[in-house]
């Protein structure tokens, strides 16, 4: 499952998962998706993104043992709290 959030034309998130336990974040800069580095220790698939600005998005889904996982982006870099 995947999800997308953006906050203009040139900000986007899109969030998922590949394999099994790999996190997949995608950013859109208004020409190109790219894929960003997941924080260390996320793992599984990420269900949801939302984003108020270009440096404030959440995203949340499970690890592969169905515990929950949210990441936060505060413009540099994503962070995991679980």
């Amino acid at each position: 499952m995947w999800g997308v959030a953006a906050t203009s034309g040139r900000t986007a998130w899109a969030v998922g998962g590949h394999g099994i336990g790999k996190v997949l974040i995608l950013a859109w800069n208004g020409t190109d998706w790219r894929q960003v580095r997941a924080p260390p220790g996320a793992s599984g698939s990420l269900q949801g993104v939302a984003a108020s600005s270009a440096r404030n998005a959440w995203a949340v889904g499970a690890t592969p043992n169905d515990a929950p996982e949210i990441l936060h982006w505060n413009g540099t870099t994503w962070t995991l709290s679980r």
